[in-house]
């Protein structure tokens, strides 16, 4: 049953999303993957000679390594990173694919092997053949959709990182001191202290009609519109049935305001969403929060643009996700999260939002054939991994190259790079063991000797067994042909003595072969 309810919450939130694209509220999801471009100086200064490496699938296809780029920050620091030590020092073929992780679970869709990333159910597949490789930062909704695939096509996990990420409401700094200095010592940052039977906190913020000022309309989702065969949806229906409240009405279809200052709006806290509505409004209710809210459309940089930029002119009560770069000042703050009532997963389930979100470890998971197309670049993939510090830091060097004008791909490529450079000991504990010709690595932590019957052609190949009309002595790095005309009976062979047998269309007559 949870299954069920978790597959019916991803694809209401998928159709949403969808919705809105089709309406121009944002962008539809259905776009083609297209390769990003690499830059053309390098990060690491190592020069790799020969031909790339490259995935060989089991139909013989050659491959490349093919990483999403997401529409976060977090994730695409993360994939620049993966792009430089598979390309850059590993000697890799990489594809950086644009459009593959618009939301979390994309990437799963397409490791998956699902040929339409629209159609939630992944009814047509080709698990043989994915768009990528690896989810790389796969959050709760990516999740959700794993555990709805078929038990065939679901991907490998292979890392949970040590950073958490959190979608919630969040308050500047500034109405959080103010509000610790005024008269009542209230703590901004405690859901509590929001309760408009004992408080009055709409005094730390700005008024609602400021927030109507700053937002430009066409960019604020109507109610009219929040409807569950609309653009958008705020599933009303679970309101009711969890408030048995049916005041759902908005000023001028776009303001809603809370039971808990209705009647007087004057108190009303502004705040801005541009996910999660319907848990706002629920959490509004139960939690007593006196709140005047609007829904600006999201899922594009211009809509995101006018989002963030809406936040940083007032205060008010915002939505807002961790980790992320949008709403970091210059001196690296980061707005406050309001602590709200422990997550309880059963009633959320059921579509009850009296608690707050949970945290949640971001997973990597891989193409589940990756370990035995590719056993290195699977090898890194389970060793990744990050933690909080390490995503703090980035995520404040990539605002601080954005507010130099950077573009946002180079300026996460960029904290990637910084990242790489000053963390060489830390990632080169998640490389396998490379091994020149002659040797190889069985369990990708040392070399060893090629051994008898088999040769190692070089770095990040396997060996190979002997083929036909040749032989292989220990340490081979390339079969050494028979002597002569001589051949051998079988594959695998390591003494040159073996290479007895004629060839084909002869026979032996003592030590020479003749013609038949």
């Amino acid at each position: 049953a949870v299954a069920v309810m978790a597959r019916t919450r991803v694809w209401a939130a998928t159709a949403c999303f969808l919705l809105l694209g089709s309406l121009g509220i944002v962008d539809a999801v259905a776009a083609n993957l297209t390769v990003v471009p690499l830059p053309s100086t390098p990060c690491l200064k190592r020069n790799i000679t020969g031909p790339a490496k490259t995935l060989i699938y089991p139909d013989k296809s050659s491959n490349p390594f093919r990483v999403p780029y997401a529409s976060w920050a977090s994730a695409q620091v993360i994939s620049q990173i993966v792009v430089i030590i598979l390309k850059e020092y590993m000697g890799y073929d990489v594809e950086l694919l644009n459009n593959a992780a618009v939301a979390s679970n994309y990437a799963i869709w397409y490791i998956a092997g699902c040929v339409d990333a629209d159609d939630v159910t992944c009814a047509v597949h080709d698990i043989d053949h994915p768009k990528v490789h690896a989810s790389l930062e796969t959050w709760q909704f990516g999740r959700d959709m794993e555990a709805t695939l078929p038990v065939d096509l679901r991907p490998s996990l292979v890392q949970v990182y040590d950073y958490s990420t959190y979608s919630g409401i969040y308050v500047w700094e500034a109405s959080l001191k103010a509000a610790a200095d005024g008269p009542d010592h209230l703590a901004l940052d405690f859901y509590k202290s929001y309760d408009a039977s004992d408080h009055e906190p709409h005094i730390y913020f700005d008024t609602w009609e400021k927030m109507l000022q700053v937002v430009p309309r066409a960019f604020i989702v109507g109610c009219s519109m929040m409807v569950a065969n609309g653009p958008a949806n705020r599933h009303a229906d679970d309101y009711i049935k969890a408030t048995n409240n049916t005041q759902l009405d908005c000023y001028e279809d776009i303001v809603w305001f809370s039971p808990a200052c209705r009647q007087n709006t004057s108190k009303c806290i502004p705040s801005l969403v541009q996910y999660n509505y319907n848990m706002w409004i629920q959490q509004a209710f139960f939690l007593n929060i006196p709140i005047a809210l609007i829904w600006v459309a999201g899922g594009t940089p211009l809509y995101d643009s006018v989002y963030y930029g809406s936040v940083q002119q007032g205060r008010f009560l915002f939505g807002w996700y961790q980790p992320d770069d949008s709403l970091i000042d210059a001196s690296g703050k980061l707005p406050v999260r309001v602590q709200l009532p422990a997550n309880d997963p059963l009633e959320q389930s059921q579509a009850i939002y009296r608690t707050g979100g949970a945290d949640f470890f971001p997973r990597n998971y891989i193409w589940s054939q990756l370990q035995s197309v590719d056993r290195f670049s699977w090898y890194i993939m389970t060793r990744m991994t990050f933690f909080s510090r390490d995503m703090d830091a980035m995520m404040i060097r990539s605002r601080q190259l954005k507010n130099q004008k950077l573009s946002v791909d180079d300026a996460v490529r960029q904290s990637a790079c910084d990242w790489i450079l000053e963390n060489e000991d830390r990632w080169k504990t998640w490389l396998p063991a490379v091994c020149n010709a002659g040797n190889y690595t069985a369990t990708l932590v040392g070399c060893v000797p090629c051994p008898a019957g088999s040769y190692c052609p070089g770095p990040l190949q396997e060996l190979v067994t002997c083929p036909i009309g040749s032989y292989c002595p220990p340490a081979s790095s390339a079969p050494i042909p028979c002597p002569g005309e001589g051949t051998t009976l079988f594959p695998g062979v390591s003494d040159p003595g073996d290479c007895s047998v004629c060839s084909p269309g002869k026979y032996q007559i003592g030590c020479e072969c003749v013609g038949c």
